[in-house]
């Protein structure tokens, strides 16, 4: 197991092992998570394409002035919970960890967080940003 720069001797979390671990963070520090695969970036593209569904991708950043608000009253809400529920196949990741930190700056670019984005999966591994939504929400 490696270690990841920037986490102060944190193990380097990939795939379902940052997964499991971020939901279980969001739950203890905000309530009940959207239902965030529990897997990979990757595993929630291929998911998306195979259910012909939208994948909503929320990029968490820890040390953000916004992130616990909106974490608490939007993403752990009812109301979120029943939008995305059917309708969308939900990834988040934590940006201190390495797959949602390439994530962050090889594909999604955002300006500020809390950060959202809304990806069309397409056959031959091809998403395509179809919306964002960024800062205080």
């Amino acid at each position: 197991m490696g270690f990841w720069p920037f986490g102060s001797g944190k193990p380097l979390l990939t795939g379902r092992d940052a997964a499991a671990r971020f939901t279980d963070d969001f739950r203890r520090r905000y309530g009940s998570p959207p239902p965030f695969v529990q897997g990979s970036y990757q595993d929630a593209a291929r998911r998306a394409r195979s259910e012909s569904k939208l994948l909503l991708v929320y990029l968490h950043s820890p040390l953000h002035q916004d992130t616990d608000a909106f974490c608490s009253q939007v993403l752990a809400s009812q109301a979120v919970h029943d939008f995305v529920d059917g309708n969308y196949v939900v990834w988040g990741g934590d940006v201190s960890h390495a797959e949602a930190y390439v994530l962050m700056n090889q594909h999604l670019c955002p300006a500020t967080f809390p950060s959202i984005s809304v990806l069309l999966c397409k056959p031959g591994n091809t998403e395509y940003l179809v919306d964002r939504i960024e800062g205080e929400l």
